[in-house]
């Protein structure tokens, strides 16, 4: 029995078709992460054609000019949040980010 072939993803297809899926903006599939970039955040995507920026944890679009979602404090000041800064509520399930997110639109 002939040994099935597995092809690896490269980081770029993993990061494109298993994380992003497409742009929030344009709807691009032209997509990645900031890795490697001036930014360097893995937790920050970017449309190759629109030069859109979101935050890949929550959603949520950047403003022009905006490094970093806001996200991040609300999550610091959170009771949910341990000693460590982990919570076990991911960011897409969390009931406060989402309330923030729709006031924010």
């Amino acid at each position: 029995m002939a040994k099935k072939e597995i092809k690896k993803k490269t980081r770029d297809e993993f990061v494109n078709k298993d994380i992003f899926r497409k742009c929030p903006k344009c709807e691009s599939e032209h997509i990645t992460d900031t890795v490697g970039s001036l930014l360097d955040d893995p937790t920050v995507g970017m449309c190759l054609d629109c030069n859109t920026m979101w935050c890949l944890q929550c959603g949520t679009t950047f403003k022009p000019k905006q490094t970093a979602c806001k996200h991040w404090k609300i999550c610091n000041d959170c009771k949910l949040m341990d000693d460590e800064g982990f919570c076990d509520v991911p960011p897409w399930q969390c009931s406060t980010l989402n309330s923030w997110k729709k006031s924010n639109k």
